[in-house]
């Protein structure tokens, strides 16, 4: 005789089998920051963010005040034992050339002016400038000391960025406060 569960349990087997060589479509965040199912992995662009990944997905993390994420060591380190330049030369666009931010919200450098910098917000951009003596530092996303800053050929510093308070003329200092000049008579009068 015919036995129907033993036909519908084949069936059920047979479908299972072959399903089970098929693959789903690659998770997009999977593609994007996760080398492997699991671990930490540097940001492109931003030298204080990571990828923490689980089975395959992604989840964008920042590393705590000023350290910066470590791929060496696949943790937050201290700033002067990271090598983020890699990361930095090729940052992600953050504008379109029509000032249209292309990410919905950040803290970008201005691409041509190194004392400011773009905040979007909603996709909408709005212009900052650094306080005088401050430029804009991609490694925190805050103005810190001008001197602090690499521009990476960036323009906006401003000329000299310590005038100084006072000049000392080619004749000494004797020479604004009426004193005898070197080499001259030796009165304060000018006779």
């Amino acid at each position: 005789m015919f036995n129907f569960g033993l036909v519908i349990f084949t069936v059920v087997l047979a479908v299972g089998v072959e399903n089970a060589g098929a693959q789903s479509a690659p998770d997009p965040l999977f593609v994007k920051g996760c080398r492997a199912q699991r671990g930490q992995f540097p940001h492109e662009t931003y030298c204080q963010q990571y990828y923490n990944c689980w089975d395959g997905r992604a989840t964008i993390e920042e590393c705590p005040g000023k350290l910066l994420f470590n791929p060496v060591i696949s943790a937050c380190d201290f700033p002067e034992a990271v090598n983020c330049l890699t990361r930095l030369r090729n940052p992600e666009p953050a504008m379109t050339a029509d000032g249209r931010c292309l990410k919905q919200f950040g803290i970008f450098p201005d691409p041509v002016d190194c004392t400011a910098f773009y905040e979007c917000s909603f996709g909408r951009a709005f212009r900052q400038v650094c306080p005088y003596y401050t430029a804009f530092d991609e490694r925190y996303s805050v103005c810190v000391h001008a001197y602090d800053v690499e521009c990476g050929g960036r323009g906006g510093i401003y000329g000299t960025l310590a005038p100084p308070i006072f000049s000392i003329p080619d004749g000494g200092i004797s020479s604004q406060i009426g004193g005898p000049q070197p080499g001259g008579s030796g009165s304060a009068s000018g006779e």
